[in-house]
């Protein structure tokens, strides 16, 4: 290669080798970290990484980004390597953005159809939720703690089903259980709520979307205490992996043969699914500070694939495979 972190501290532009190297860690990134493709696309193809390097490049902060990559590097090498962790943050961003956006569209859904809450605001700057008896209240400026746990305290939630192939994102919950949580949340702020806020309380009750075809019960859903932001990337996190390597992932520390007691995998299959699920972790978790929020949501979640799946996770294994 030749300087191109030479090129970019000095020149302030990047050349040709550099934009190829970029179009090579993007593709390189959404392999390994296993990104799906962009929304509408059935598949990654050579035009979407490009774009998405474009965006990266490009787009908004595209100057101040490719300034931050020049100035953090110290040479050739440690410019792929900065190169390389940029590329995978704004991979994070955009995906947090988007299932951020995807909550709120739901939330929105849901409000516009319940006539127990009432709409108020012109702009998205000052729009709010609320029941009917709090509307003339002062909007909620209390911790938000409270209200997940008015959201938690609802029984009999049901998530919804949702099939892996689907292309839809899984809804947040059944409609029933969702209108009952947002009128609890509501009942317990007493004041209007700010959409943002409801997405806040509903990420952290629903921390994680469910690709298993089973119902989950609240009463099932272990205590989760990742940020918000730790909780929008174990979604992430989870939504990569498969049903066997969701089954181990809350107890990777365990030998393989208690794993495979757990589990109901063969020890083969279980070896192969902690492999898997290690490198997912490892990949996601480089560079993110609530890592043990991270942790502690997916473990929450493997505990409830592992209640519910492990009789189905048996039919994983054949009689090819040591028992």
């Amino acid at each position: 290669m030749n300087a191109t972190w030479v090129t970019l501290q000095t020149e302030k532009y990047l050349d040709d080798d550099g934009i190829t190297l970029v179009y090579e860690t993007v593709d390189a990134v959404r392999r390994f970290d296993r990104y799906p493709p962009p929304a509408g696309a059935a598949t990654w193809t050579a035009t979407a990484v490009q774009e998405f390097a474009h965006v990266f490049l490009y787009g908004d902060g595209g100057p101040e980004r490719l300034a931050r990559i020049a100035a953090t590097a110290t040479d050739e090498d440690s410019f792929e390597r900065v190169l390389e962790a940029a590329i995978r943050n704004e991979f994070r961003m955009q995906a947090r953005s988007t299932d951020t956006g995807a909550v709120l569209r739901s939330l929105t859904h849901a409000v516009d159809n319940n006539p127990d809450i009432v709409l108020a605001g012109a702009t998205p700057a000052t729009r709010t939720w609320s029941l009917s008896a709090h509307q003339h209240n002062l909007a909620y400026s209390g911790p938000t703690d409270e209200l997940v746990e008015a959201a938690q305290a609802v029984p009999d939630v049901r998530l919804a089903r949702w099939s892996s192939e689907s292309t839809r994102r899984a809804p947040i919950a059944e409609p029933d259980s969702l209108r009952r949580v947002l009128h609890a949340v509501l009942e317990q702020a007493g004041a209007p709520l700010q959409p943002r806020r409801m997405v806040e309380v509903i990420l952290a009750r629903f921390p994680l979307t469910t690709t298993e075809d089973v119902e989950l019960t609240d009463e099932l859903v272990p205590e989760v205490t990742a940020s918000v932001e730790g909780t929008l990337l174990a979604r992430q996190v989870w939504e990569q992996m498969t049903d066997n390597e969701r089954l181990v992932l809350g107890i990777l520390d365990l030998p393989v043969r208690e794993m495979a007691a757990a589990t109901g995998l063969s020890r083969s299959t279980a070896q192969r699914a902690t492999t898997a699920a290690k490198e997912i972790l490892a990949a996601f978790l480089a560079d993110v500070p609530d890592q043990r929020g991270v942790v502690a949501a997916l473990a929450a979640a493997s505990a409830v694939a592992r209640d519910h799946g492990t009789a189905r996770a048996g039919s994983a294994s054949t009689g090819q495979e040591e028992e």
